[in-house]
């Protein structure tokens, strides 16, 4: 029995973006040639500007790896919930990803669902060919909150 918010690789479907079971076999190929790091950062705002410029500090926590673990270890496991969930231009296909991770029957969308925390407030989406007009799941669905034209991202607000 797994932990609360805890999803078992072997209680979901490895179908991919070719159709199949060949997920599984991916994602144990990406395993084998990930090296994960992370990158914190903080940020501070120039001191002479005022709240109207945005908060005085924000940080960014960066990490690469497979997807479905870190979000698992990170907040499901700790039963928190980041603020903001950035899927930008995540890697499925092409990119060498097991599994299309913004698709709302993937993986990784069963493991931010089962968070015991609930899902992120915002979600940051976007995608490199071209202007993200529709966040990739249906939580966000409503009216998109802002831009980024240099990400080609758009940020949504949970809608429900």
């Amino acid at each position: 029995m797994s932990a609360p918010g805890i999803v078992s690789r072997a209680s979901t479907s490895y179908g991919d973006y070719n159709g199949g079971t060949e997920g599984l076999g991916n994602l144990r190929e990406c395993e084998a040639r990930c090296q994960p790091f992370g990158h914190w950062s903080v940020w501070q705002r120039d001191p002479g500007l005022d709240d109207t410029h945005g908060a005085e500090r924000f940080s960014i926590f960066y990490m690469s790896g497979e997807i479905s673990s870190i979000y698992q270890g990170l907040y499901n496991r700790l039963a928190i919930a980041p603020l903001v969930l950035a899927i930008i231009q995540p890697g499925g296909g092409l990119g060498g990803g097991w599994e299309n991770p913004d698709n709302e029957d993937s993986f990784f969308h069963s493991v931010v669902a089962a968070n015991p925390a609930g899902l992120p407030r915002f979600l940051l989406n976007g995608y490199y060919y071209g202007a993200c007009k529709e966040p990739c799941w249906p939580e966000w669905q409503g009216r998109r909150l802002t831009v980024l034209p240099e990400r080609y991202a758009g940020l949504w607000e949970r809608s429900r």
